[in-house]
């Protein structure tokens, strides 16, 4: 196993003559800042619930609905926020009228021929994002829905959709109420950390060193990096005597961004 750096370490002998080995562990991450992304705004409308789903009643007289499967039509000013969405629900109905729901979505980027209203005509272009959702449903019918997940595969591989949803009142499932939506897409996360050195090759690495009162060696192999350290006749009357320590002796950074 590759091992990286992440600070100073050392072993204080516990006697005279004591020798010590050690593992140095270097692990270098700086804060990141970047810009936030633009907003995409975006209409969805139902185009068919091929599982209608099930409804049940527990002895208390809690409703749910259990199994739901409905399809949207998605169009957004970001080509890579458009497809279609498919999302599996479950609910449960509050004794306020209101309904609590949530489930997983997936979203197949691509783009919609509309020329037949009554039978829009799906493309696919690539990717689809993986989403988790949730959401309140009022008791006059509207929604409101968040969504978050990343993408997988195309262009949009690696990277992190967030969208809020709403619908406004009417009969639940109505393909007449659009939803309106807005949301950002998110680069992938980046790498944060930077390899000081991996400890693959035999050579004496380009380290700094200390032992207090006695001396050491540095030793890298199999990924490993071993501080072996002599006090021979030393006792440890303070704790720098018989200390070993190595330090990269040059400069390291990660990139902004």
């Amino acid at each position: 196993m590759k091992t990286l750096l992440n600070g100073i370490a050392g072993r204080r002998a516990s006697r005279a003559g004591a020798s010590a080995t050690f593992t140095v562990l270097l692990l270098a991450a700086l804060p990141l800042v970047a810009a936030d992304p633009p907003t995409i705004t975006g209409t969805g409308y139902l185009v068919g619930v091929p599982v209608p789903g099930i409804l049940c009643t527990n002895a208390a007289g809690q409703v749910s609905l259990k199994g739901n499967v409905h399809a949207v039509r998605v169009q957004a000013d970001d080509p890579r926020a458009t497809g279609r969405l498919q999302a599996s629900m479950d609910m449960a109905y509050q004794a306020d009228g209101t309904g609590l729901f949530g489930g997983a979505a997936q979203q197949e980027v691509g783009t919609w021929d509309v020329t037949d209203p009554a039978n829009p005509k799906f493309t696919p272009t690539g990717g689809v994002w993986d989403m988790i959702y949730r959401g309140v449903a009022q008791a006059d019918g509207s929604d409101v829905i968040t969504l978050t997940g990343y993408g997988v595969g195309g262009g949009i591989d690696g990277l992190r959709l967030e969208q809020t949803m709403t619908k406004g009142p009417g009969v639940p499932f109505d393909p007449a109420i659009p939803y309106q939506g807005t949301g950002t897409i998110k680069p992938a996360p980046v790498t944060t950390t930077a390899v000081i050195d991996s400890f693959d090759d035999s050579s004496p690495p380009s380290w700094g060193r200390g032992a207090g009162a006695g001396t050491i060696d540095l030793i890298q192999a199999n990924g490993e990096l071993t501080i072996r350290g002599d006090w021979p006749g030393i006792p440890t009357v303070d704790q720098g005597q018989t200390t070993a320590w190595a330090s990269p002796d040059r400069a390291w950074a990660v990139n902004q961004g």
